[in-house]
């Protein structure tokens, strides 16, 4: 298992646009992929589920990935949100 916190600086946050994109980036790997933002977690996989964890700007999200290809998937996500 890796695991990242992640700080959003993007002024807009988490919009539709990039919701699609961090989930159509994450459903490329095998591996779970998941963050938590508060008490909320959310399935990166999922553009439902990123749109309900309303991530705004200045957010931190912890990032866990979990599977056979957990590193690479967690170096795309780093490189998402650079």
């Amino acid at each position: 298992m890796t695991k990242a916190t992640i700080k959003v600086t993007a002024p807009t946050g988490i919009n539709v646009e990039k919701a699609e994109k961090l989930s159509g980036m994450a459903v490329s790997f095998k591996s779970v992929i998941e963050y938590t933002k508060g008490s909320f977690t959310a399935n990166a996989k999922s553009v439902l589920s990123i749109l309900a964890s309303q991530v705004m700007y200045g957010d931190e999200l912890e990032f866990t990935c979990e599977g056979e290809d957990e590193e690479e998937a967690m170096q795309k996500i780093k490189a998402f949100f650079a």
